[in-house]
């Protein structure tokens, strides 16, 4: 209840699909190190120091736009890393507000949620007569 970046597990964490990445080999060590803290929660965002008082204000200091700078606003929405998300159009283009918040800020994918029923048939091959994928 006090990790709201965790809402979405209460059924439980498909771990398979939340450390494929983890695992992989084509990763070097500062990646690894990096994706662990994702998966962890642990990125140190401005809201983050704002409210451990180390900082006057939780606003955005990449795009100065005002917003505050979470985990939604830092991965999905801040201008100043268009550029970066342009380099994922497959993840841009399957974005839902309806992913739970465990996967869209940390990239914990849970067991079942429904927000990922239209995502299965992005993927789904037209052939298959609307079978969901494997993972």
């Amino acid at each position: 209840q006090r990790r709201p970046d965790m809402v979405g597990l209460e059924a439980g964490v498909d771990r398979m699909a939340s450390s494929a990445v983890l695992q992989s080999k084509k990763l070097s060590d500062n990646q690894r190190g990096m994706l662990r803290s994702i998966l962890a929660g642990a990125i140190f965002t401005e809201h983050r120091r704002w409210r451990a008082k180390l900082t006057a204000n939780n606003e955005c200091k990449f795009c100065l736009a005002g917003e505050v700078e979470n985990e939604q606003h830092l991965w999905w929405e801040c201008p100043a890393w268009a550029s970066v998300r342009a380099g994922h159009p497959k993840a841009m283009l399957t974005y839902s507000d309806n992913w739970p918040t465990c996967f869209r800020w940390c990239g914990i994918m849970p067991e079942n949620h429904e927000g990922f029923s239209e995502l299965a048939e992005w993927f789904a091959d037209p052939d298959s007569a609307g079978e969901a994928p494997g993972r």
